[in-house]
């Protein structure tokens, strides 16, 4: 598993990269600060990192596929305004500490945590398990709406 070096990394001129919040198969997930305000009000956004290394093995197919894919996604954010749906803020081609060329997409940053590790702390109660799924629900049918299946 090749790891992408992005710690203390600065994208675009404008993202500073603070910590790696999780790994998938493809994409790696980091939080950073996007310093471009000019007031000084800076804002913590998401950085989600297209690594076809992640496997252990190159297969070019595979590579031109999930970056067709990468790139299919940061288009349908933009067609799924809603605000049940994460906003995406930008996205590009950069490359890290190490010399390896990847793709990222620009997210807005929901604190929190993730639904999985609310429900490991404790059961939800029904009411507000409810509201969840009818805020999912909803992002979801507008996705449907816009032609995005997910």
């Amino acid at each position: 598993m090749t790891e992408l070096k992005l710690l203390q990394c600065r994208l675009d001129g404008r993202y500073d990269v603070e910590e790696c919040l999780g790994r998938g198969s493809y994409a790696e997930i980091y939080a950073a600060c996007d310093r471009s305000a000019a007031d000084e009000q800076f804002r913590k956004v998401v950085i989600k990192a297209l690594n076809v290394l992640l496997q252990g093995y190159q297969d070019p197919e595979l590579e031109r596929t999930l970056i067709q894919n990468f790139q299919n996604e940061a288009v349908a954010l933009d067609r799924v305004r809603h605000p049940n749906i994460i906003s995406r803020l930008g996205h590009g081609t950069a490359i890290d500490l190490s010399g390896t060329a990847f793709h990222y997409i620009v997210l807005e940053y929901l604190g929190g945590g993730d639904l999985a590790m609310l429900c490991r702390r404790a059961p939800l109660k029904l009411d507000r398990a409810l509201q969840y799924l009818q805020q999912i629900c909803a992002g979801l049918a507008h996705a449907h709406v816009c032609g995005v299946i997910h």
